[in-house]
């Protein structure tokens, strides 16, 4: 199975967070248990989609700045590290979210 990340994860930041915004505004009109449910099983799934797009922030501004100090090269070049290992493990997390969330029932 392909990386979530070079799928282009990060396209369905948006979508997600309109969805949970939407249900939280109309929530009421429903079953509240299942409304939070079904809330619970999407923050997950936000907060890798918004990790996964920070990451990407980072890469593009790191990339964009003119480094010319070796020092602040290494620097950049820890951070950008750091940032892959916690890709590989926020891609483990992002892929049990995904299944969670696409097994759930719509409470609607």
């Amino acid at each position: 199975m392909p990386s979530l990340r070079s799928s282009g994860a990060t396209n369905f930041a948006s979508p997600s967070r309109k969805l949970r915004y939407t249900i939280e505004v109309f929530k009421d009109l429903f079953d509240r248990q299942k409304a939070a449910e079904f809330i619970r099983l999407l923050k997950p799934l936000q907060d890798d989609l918004g990790y996964i797009n920070d990451v990407r922030v980072a890469n593009e501004l790191l990339a964009d700045l003119r480094i010319s100090n070796a020092a602040t090269a290494r620097a950049a070049g820890i951070v950008l590290g750091w940032h892959d290992r916690g890709l590989a493990e926020t891609d483990r997390k992002l892929r049990r979210h995904v299944r969670r969330f696409r097994e759930a029932r719509p409470f609607w």
